[in-house]
């Protein structure tokens, strides 16, 4: 895909990125006193941490501020736990979501559960018109490619988790974003790192952009590499991994799908590309790769977890008058109902786990959740499973 990309939206991450690198100097004490209380905090909770429910729960994060490709890792995680018959849930924060703001936790059940009332839970319908606001971009990302799938989001992930094992009676529970979430039960850890460039600039926040220094990965059990994974970036995260961690490399693969989630030819033509996550420069790439006989004469960048109001649809609707509109599955759970699904061409990322990471990931590591999975099975004759 050739041509320029006008920005009439400036991308807010690159911007970040280059005032960061301005003050980073000026920031690493600060950095200091972050990586100090981070120690304390995180070595009171591991402490503190209880031993989990019946469910096997899978805890996937990262390292770094941002997205490294953790919920299409997680969601294929989910489809393996489906493939394989075992009832499975999502778990997540549900960011910037009424979920993340309300005092009770938020539930959407599995098609075919029936109706829920459940003390102390929001439970929010499937089919809710503003299913994103709800329940965060992620989430609703799930809700509609996994129908038989339950979710469950808010801040306590703990609780979270509690939901999911005691009311949904899930077998696998998939929580995103949790690496940090050092009080979380679980039983197994996965971590991805971008291929290149695992620990990004090496700084802590607000220096740089580490949660937590490289050294945390001895806490992982899976380590993986997103794409393009060197030499070196292998043997950086050895060195500091536990050594019994599997080490490996998370390929993505692309597809085009209509607005209904129908798969269709990659768009050519003029088109305008509208993102809203973390590495838009990413969806620029990923585009060009995809669609090669495209050219973007518009490249519209919001900021992750951007809430596409009124007047942002007016503004990509002028854009994108006589040309095809590309956006991402993560933008279109909240786009999706301003424009016509037919004429929308949605860019889906899919990970490629290896077989032996899903094995590991998914291997009961106690006679609980061993049980869980026995048991816990999809009944075969519920409705969207």
């Amino acid at each position: 895909m050739r041509g320029t990309h006008s920005e009439i939206v400036r991308s807010r991450h690159a911007r970040a990125q280059r005032v960061l690198a301005a003050v980073a100097p000026a920031l690493t004490p600060l950095s200091w006193g972050y990586a100090l209380g981070m120690a304390i905090v995180r070595g009171a909770r591991l402490a503190a941490r209880e031993v989990g429910g019946a469910a096997h729960v899978v805890a996937v994060g990262n390292l770094e501020v941002g997205g490294t490709g953790k919920t299409p890792l997680a969601l294929a995680l989910l489809e393996a736990a489906i493939a394989r018959g075992l009832r499975a849930a999502y778990v997540s924060r549900g960011f910037r979501s009424r979920s993340e703001r309300a005092a009770l936790p938020t539930l959407v059940a599995p098609v075919g559960a029936g109706p829920l009332a459940v003390a102390g839970v929001r439970v929010v319908r499937r089919d809710h018109p503003d299913l994103a606001a709800e329940v965060g971009d992620e989430a609703a990302m799930v809700a509609r490619r996994l129908p038989g799938v339950g979710i469950v989001t808010g801040r306590d992930k703990q609780r979270g988790v509690a939901i999911a094992d005691a009311v949904l009676a899930a077998a696998v529970v998939v929580v995103d974003d949790a690496f940090q979430s050092w009080g979380l039960a679980r039983d197994v850890d996965v971590v991805v790192l971008d291929g290149e460039r695992p620990f990004d600039d090496g700084r802590l926040v607000p220096a740089g952009r580490l949660r937590e220094e490289p050294q945390a990965l001895a806490r992982a059990d899976i380590v993986l590499l997103r794409g393009g994974a060197t030499t070196g970036a292998r043997e950086a995260v050895r060195r500091v991994a536990c050594a019994r961690a599997r080490v490996a490399v998370l390929e993505q693969a692309t597809r085009w799908l209509d607005g209904d989630g129908r798969p269709v030819d990659a768009p050519c033509g003029e088109v305008v590309v509208v993102a809203g996550v973390a590495r838009p420069d990413a969806v620029a790439r990923a585009v060009a790769r995809a669609a090669p006989r495209a050219r973007a004469v518009l490249s519209m960048r919001f900021a992750d977890h951007h809430r596409y109001g009124a007047r942002d649809v007016r503004a990509i609707r002028r854009a994108a008058a006589g040309r095809t509109l590309v956006t991402t599955e993560k933008d279109w759970v909240k786009l999706r109902g301003a424009f016509d699904a037919g004429a929308v061409r949605v860019l889906r990322l899919d990970a490629r786990v290896p077989r032996t990471v899903v094995d590991d990931a998914l291997k009961p590591r106690r006679e609980a959740a061993a049980s869980a999975l026995r048991s816990r099975r999809i009944d075969p004759g519920a409705v969207g499973t």
